[in-house]
């Protein structure tokens, strides 16, 4: 959570009011306090925007300050000390922008300064990529020392290679980039350090990391950052002979047995044992808890998985509601049958069919099939009218909506097709169960066994 989203003390309030007057004491201090409520107190937002929204220009600013002259300087005096610890990071925070623009600023005016300097005395030197003039400072030479390219130039060919057309990730040699001679040179670490954006060295050091690791199952991942790191508790699964022989996969197949998606299972489960559930990122910048079953963000009581099995599980429930009940068009009364004939009259007075829904206030009975049959219940075969007492088997309907109700639902948000595929929803049948057991014995040998290899 966002620092500026939390619940401030009155003290902080109180004293991040009283340092903004004397930051801004051109502005009324009914201005200041609307804008620290509508930042949530916030000292940093609240100064930033009321840098953005100015004044209102010299003559006012001119009022508002002898205005408020008396004032500002009374506070100042009385309230100078800052005592609130959150409010003094904040204040050396905002100094530290200061200074951080200052030094940017200094730089553009040096670099300036430099390049009239060099362009005076005829000293410019040209760069072997683009072949524009520039200074000393803005070039960077190849290990071979023959070429020399402007900072530009370097930094916009490792963004290329790097999220472009990724030419460059995992080479851990840059070679020279000189477009006339095949130097042998190369890029040298401390120059791509030196010379490129922080975005830009961060993706090639993720990407040198990402190729030294063979196997992805090693690889420990933060959900919200590009931070892993290498589980060395397991090895490898495609290095068991289970996985890689060549004769067990061809027997198992000829018993209709998928024993890679098993062995997949089992080694998820003895990895999982023994790394854990949670996994605590290292960056400074984050430190995120991430889920190592869900791979979501953990904030508190956490359930896996929770927001695609609830959606899947309330989407068919309801269809599977919706197959049994019947709803008065009228009154919009829900309703179930438990026992009696088909025509069903509403407290409201609407009279309808329960097997196909139609209004029957006018038919009545007559609406039903009138023929004798000699086994009552079987269908008949003079008419197609609706059965007085007969319905359809609620099981049948119910399966049947649930299905039906299961595949809207992946069709509609097929990110979550391999979340919910294990989830059923509804009673179990006895084969179901059976095949759970059967299953449940095969995952657990499995799981004995490559505790034992890996």
């Amino acid at each position: 959570m966002d620092p500026s989203e939390g619940i401030r003390s009155e003290k902080y309030k109180r004293q991040a009011q009283l340092q903004l007057m004397k930051d801004y004491p051109q502005v009324w201090k009914s201005s200041i306090r609307a804008v620290l409520a509508e930042n949530n107190w916030d000292y940093i937002h609240s100064f930033d925007q009321l840098k953005e929204m100015g004044s209102g220009g010299f003559w006012k600013t001119l009022r508002n300050f002898f205005l408020h002259w008396s004032a500002a300087s009374h506070v100042s005096a009385q309230h100078g000390h800052i005592s609130d610890y959150h409010l003094l990071e904040q204040l050396k925070q905002l100094n530290q922008r200061a200074i951080d623009v200052q030094i940017q600023d200094d730089r553009h005016l040096a670099q300036k300064i430099n390049m009239i300097e060099y362009t005076d005395n005829q000293q410019l030197m040209t760069c072997d990529c683009c072949y524009g003039d520039c200074t000393f400072e803005q070039l960077s030479f190849c290990t071979e020392g023959e070429h020399a390219f402007c900072n530009e130039c370097i930094n916009h060919y490792m963004a290329e290679g790097l999220f472009g057309q990724g030419a460059l990730r995992g080479q851990s040699r840059i070679q020279c980039i000189s477009s006339t001679d095949e130097c042998e040179g190369c890029l040298s670490t401390q120059v791509l350090q030196r010379v490129v954006t922080g975005d830009v060295w961060k993706a090639y050091e993720n990407a040198l990391l990402e190729d030294c690791c063979q196997y992805q199952e090693q690889r420990i991942q933060c959900c919200a950052c590009s931070y892993f790191e290498l589980d060395e508790s397991t090895k490898p699964l495609q290095s068991t002979v289970l996985y890689a022989n060549r004769t067990i996969q061809l027997i198992a197949q000829w018993i209709m047995w998928d024993i890679k998606n098993d062995l997949e299972i089992a080694y998820a489960r003895v990895a999982r044992s023994r790394r854990g559930v949670s996994f605590r990122c290292q960056n400074p910048a984050c430190k995120t808890i991430t889920c190592l079953e869900c791979r979501r963000p953990m904030r508190g009581p956490h359930k896996c998985w929770e927001k695609e099995t609830d959606g899947l599980r309330l989407y068919v429930e309801k269809a599977m509601a919706d197959a049994v009940k019947r709803t008065c068009p009228n009154c919009s009364l829900s309703f179930q049958k438990s026992d009696g004939c088909n025509k069903i009259v509403c407290r409201c007075g609407y009279t309808m069919c329960y097997v196909c829904r139609k209004d029957i206030g006018k038919e009545s009975y007559s609406h039903f099939c009138q023929h004798f049959r000699d086994r009552p219940g079987t269908a008949c075969n003079q008419c197609n009218k609706c059965d007085l007492y007969k319905t359809d088997p609620e099981d049948e309907l119910v399966q049947r909506a649930s299905a039906r109700a299961r595949n809207q639902y992946l069709q509609a948000h097929p990110q979550a097709a391999n979340q919910t595929n294990n989830i059923r929803i509804g009673p179990k049948t006895t084969m179901d169960k059976m095949e759970e057991y059967k299953q449940a014995c095969i995952l657990w040998c499995l799981e004995r066994g490559l505790e034992l290899i890996v």
